[in-house]
């Protein structure tokens, strides 16, 4: 956050604010909330939305004005504005793949600085400077943390306050996920006192529907479906549906909530058939992660209670493919509680044979190839579904490099600098080192980090790009590292070594 107001403040910046694809209540306000905050400080800005936002968005302050273009429609503009851009800004997205093909290449040639402003996890680190807080509710509730750290919510207008309490009211859920603390409702606060009208963004957000959408609602909730002993709500549209209620972009925004307001219910999930497939949301309460979920069936992630995804293929075929793995939802929380519910009643150690030292030695000995075979079968399999083909190692890391550095090769007792992230197979992040915050480590020497990762360096360069994949024995083993990462757990290394 340092870094990136160090970096503002140096001169005048010419900057372009992208979000992702179908931009969200919490994309739009952070977007232009954070636009006209900059060019009240001076800076030449300007918002590129990837398509339109949805109609029922078009009242939030800077919609449809100059501020903004449409990669969609204004692409040639788009592409002018990018390229006498010296910054562009990433706001509520992760990598660049969030906001369609044609602006992706486009975001993806751009040679200036790159900012991340976001709260989802597994954040690409090859932004030049990342801001990422996984424990935010909301994009725009981040932008508003910046602006306080600047010392300047005095100087926001009524606008910008607008702007950044819908994207704050919208993904908080109206203040109800567990992600809102006290210092969301401490923003909210502030951004009343510049003149923000709670009572105005509720009306224009949530009492202005449509006739199309309220019969696309009711037609989704009078055929609304219960699985898992009525803990999972199943809400969908066919395209059908979607054609005789005459669906109309953003009609269907918050829907999938409806299922979670049904007693014993812990998961809601939505299809909605379109053209190219299904589009799926998901959301959960308590400890259910509906994004691991997502990222492993349905090629999307999000947050642990609030979660999208897609499926390529017919409605019927998504709903069958989710009723096959429903139960999966709640395997992790079952774990939990299984391994007591199920551990025998003692009994007297006489009634059991005992082994000779020999045969305990062995029979250790056995167990622990077991669970490395296990582990490395897992590993491969994890390898295999991200499409990667890794580089693997004699003692068990297995490498995947992205982009080959320029740079010399790295030897033992050098200082090397890395950008990056360390997370389960899961995507949970044990460990952050965004690019204000870099690591630094002598290889070879230095007691941070696994003896699997100092063994990767050694055959990595300068500049690369890389996956690292850790089995437990090459990360901390048995005992974890006492702090965030759990005993026997692998350890994946999202990294960027710097020049």
């Amino acid at each position: 956050m340092l870094e990136l107001l160090h970096y503002l403040s140096e001169k005048p910046r010419r900057v372009v604010i992208t979000t992702h694809w179908n931009p969200d209540g919490d994309a739009v306000g952070s977007s232009l909330g954070w636009a006209h905050f900059l060019r009240s400080k001076g800076h030449v800005v300007r918002v590129v939305w990837p398509n339109a936002p949805s109609k029922n968005l078009e009242w939030i302050p800077g919609v449809g004005s100059s501020l903004c273009l449409t990669a969609e429609s204004q692409t040639i503009e788009v592409q002018e504005v990018i390229s006498q851009a010296d910054t562009v800004f990433a706001l509520d997205y992760n990598t660049f793949s969030r906001v369609g093909e044609s602006l992706q290449t486009v975001l993806e040639r751009f040679d200036g600085t790159t900012v991340l402003i976001d709260h989802h996890q597994q954040p690409d680190p090859h932004f030049s400077i990342v801001c990422s807080d996984t424990k935010k509710g909301s994009t725009s509730e981040m932008i508003y943390d910046l602006i306080a750290a600047e010392g300047a919510v005095h100087s926001l207008s009524s606008d910008a306050a607008t702007c950044l309490l819908t994207g704050i009211i919208t993904d908080s859920g109206q203040f109800r996920f567990p992600s809102t603390q006290p210092a969301t409702f401490r923003a909210a606060a502030a951004l009343v006192e510049r003149g923000a009208e709670p009572e105005f963004i509720h009306q224009s957000l949530f009492d202005s529907s449509s006739v199309s959408k309220m019969h696309l609602w009711g037609r989704a909730m009078a055929n609304m479906s219960f699985q898992e002993g009525g803990k999972v709500a199943v809400l969908a549209l066919s395209s059908q549906d979607n054609q005789e209620c005459g669906y109309n972009k953003g009609d269907t925004e918050g829907l999938v909530n409806q299922g979670l307001a049904v007693q014993g219910v812990q998961v809601s999930a939505f299809f909605r058939e379109e053209e190219q497939g299904v589009k799926i949301s998901f959301r959960s309460k308590g400890k259910v992660n509906v994004n691991d979920f997502s990222r492993e069936h349905f090629q999307g992630g999000g947050h642990a209670n609030a979660a999208g995804g897609f499926f390529q293929g017919s409605l019927a075929q998504a709903l069958q493919k989710f009723a096959k793995h429903a139960s999966e939802l709640f395997f992790l929380i079952l774990l939990t509680i299984l391994p007591l519910a199920c551990s025998p009643a003692p009994s007297d150690a006489r009634e059991i044979p005992q082994k000779t030292a020999e045969e305990q030695q062995e029979a250790w000995i056995q167990q622990h190839r077991d669970q490395l075979t296990s582990e490395r079968k897992i590993l491969n399999q994890f390898a295999a579904d991200k499409g990667w083909k890794p580089e693997k190692s004699g003692m068990g890391w297995m490498r995947q490099l992205f982009e080959m550095g320029n740079g010399a090769p790295i030897q033992n007792n050098e200082r090397v600098v890395l950008v990056g992230r360390a997370t389960d197979l899961k995507g949970r992040v044990f460990y952050s080192f965004p690019a204000h915050k870099p690591w630094e480590l002598t290889v070879g020497k230095d007691n941070a980090g696994e003896v699997g990762l100092h063994q990767a360096l050694l055959v990595s360069k300068r500049g690369d790009s890389l996956v690292l994949i850790l089995p437990a024995h090459l990360a901390h083993g048995v005992a974890g590292d006492l702090n965030k990462i759990p005993p026997m757990s692998p350890v994946v290394y999202y990294l960027r070594i710097r020049y």
